[in-house]
């Protein structure tokens, strides 16, 4: 559950930077009690930041962020920084997993695009 959290608790922290929004500070693992509360925080940030992006126009995709706008990463660079990330913790996860003996499976992001085209009927 660490990588895990730590993974909601950097995007969370990557959004409100970005947003300019003051954070409720660090998100730490002990902060959910259990996988169900971990589940519901991802809920939530997930929606945080699908709400954040569908908002972003081209200019603001493509300018610079925080104190010194025009120093350092690009919004659009930084999510994708931010995906990136996810990923790293994503294949994390599949390996502590993997090796107590619980496979995850296949993890590749077309395979998911599929299986979920055919759960709704596409």
């Amino acid at each position: 559950m660490k990588a895990r959290s730590v993974q909601v608790a950097s995007e969370y922290g990557w959004r409100c930077l970005l947003q300019a929004q003051e954070d409720a500070g660090i998100l730490e693992e002990k902060d959910f009690a259990d996988v169900g509360a971990l589940e519901a925080r991802w809920d939530v940030e997930r929606a945080a930041w699908l709400g954040y992006v569908a908002a972003l126009d081209d200019e603001r995709r493509n300018r610079g962020y925080g104190e010194d706008p025009d120093q350092g990463l690009t919004v659009v660079q930084t999510i994708v920084h931010v995906v990136m990330h996810g990923i790293q913790h994503r294949g994390e996860v599949a390996a502590i997993l993997t090796g107590d003996g619980h496979a995850p499976g296949e993890l590749d992001f077309d395979l998911f695009l599929r299986e979920r085209a055919d759960s709704v009927g596409r």
